[in-house]
């Protein structure tokens, strides 16, 4: 569901690529990659706190998860503003 819903926001139809790569998320809560992808999608605005949530769930997982510069480099636009209630746990 992950890579449909990259292909289906790739297209344009980006409402329906987020609902896809969402399920993903919900379906495989324990995969870093998959999360990525999600939170790679949220660029647009309106998301910006979904973005944030997914990104600071990847941050934890600290070392166990290989693409941490990635996560960095996406979390440079938050610096200095906490999020509230964000929950870290996958899921």
């Amino acid at each position: 569901m992950d890579t449909l819903g990259n292909i289906v926001f790739d297209k344009g139809d980006t409402t329906r690529g987020l609902e896809l790569m969402k399920k993903a998320v919900d379906g495989a809560p324990n995969s870093p990659g998959i999360r990525l992808n999600y939170a790679r999608a949220l660029v647009r605005p309106g998301r910006r706190m979904r973005r944030r949530r997914s990104l600071e769930a990847l941050q934890h997982l600290g070392d166990k998860f290989g693409g941490q510069a990635e996560v960095t480099k996406l979390m440079q636009g938050f610096v200095g503003r906490p999020l509230s209630g964000a929950g870290l746990a996958f899921g």
